[in-house]
């Protein structure tokens, strides 16, 4: 583990942060303040089945790419590509299919 930058340090090393105020971090004004303050437009997660299913959760995602490759990964605690108990409550439409080399 790395440890967690501080401010001071950020700031120094010129990197645009948001701190929240309460350990539950609101997305939805997260997203808001990233693209008022620093002017985001797009945003890309490239986390894991918590993360996908928290903006899942929020209605923030509008766009789910996924890249499927031939790999195995037999560890029991590998959470799956959204993990929040989203069944019955996102619909999905697959707006295309391309198969590479």
């Amino acid at each position: 583990m790395y440890p967690t930058p501080t401010s001071a340090e950020l700031a120094g090393d010129g990197v645009s942060y948001i701190i929240s105020e309460t350990d539950k971090i609101d997305l939805a004004t997260s997203v808001e303040i990233l693209g008022r303050e620093l002017g985001v437009k797009r945003l890309a997660l490239e986390g894991g089945g918590g993360i996908n299913g928290s903006f899942f959760a929020a209605g923030l995602v509008d766009e789910f790419s996924v890249l499927i490759a031939l790999a195995l990964d037999g560890q029991p605690t590998v959470t799956s590509i959204v993990d929040s108990g989203l069944a019955g409550k996102v619909e999905l439409s697959l707006k295309s299919c391309e198969q590479l080399a």
